[in-house]
């Protein structure tokens, strides 16, 4: 039997995440959490996201008794900011619960709903136009 060294591992986690959004993405390990890994957004659909951008996967209810667990598992995505001078904290974040039968999601409609959060004053209608372009430049889409 053939162990697994740690890389493997991370790619493997790495891959879970990536198939959970329906574009073409490109992760690598970040930071070490106690019981998950958080990856960096190094490519989207072949383009080099203009932001840190930050996600992870995992169960966020280990210390809740497992009769009163939710189902699935959290995505987090957090825009740190520009990709050479990342802020301390997010500047934008969204969570959302998953199981692994859910279907794909779209990382850009993630990065729009973070940073919709954050536009108060707009029209509805001006506030998400303006959280999309916001996203796609994020994500080097612009």
């Amino acid at each position: 039997m053939e162990r697994k060294g740690m890389n493997d591992h991370i790619k493997e986690e790495a891959a879970v995440l990536a198939s959970m959004l329906i574009e073409d993405v490109s992760l690598s390990a970040y930071d070490m959490r106690r019981n998950y890994w958080q990856f960096r957004v190094t490519g989207f659909e072949g383009k080099t996201p203009a932001h840190r951008i930050l996600m992870s996967y995992y169960d966020d209810q280990i210390y809740i008794p497992p009769a009163d667990r939710k189902p699935g598992k959290v995505l987090h995505v957090f825009d740190m900011g520009e990709a050479e001078k990342p802020a301390r904290y997010a500047v934008a974040s969204y969570s959302v619960r998953l199981m692994k039968e859910d279907e794909p999601i779209s990382l850009l409609d993630l990065l729009k709903r973070a940073h919709r959060r954050n536009l108060v004053g707009f029209t509805e209608e001006a506030a998400e136009a303006e959280a999309l372009e916001i996203a796609k430049h994020v994500l080097g889409c612009d």
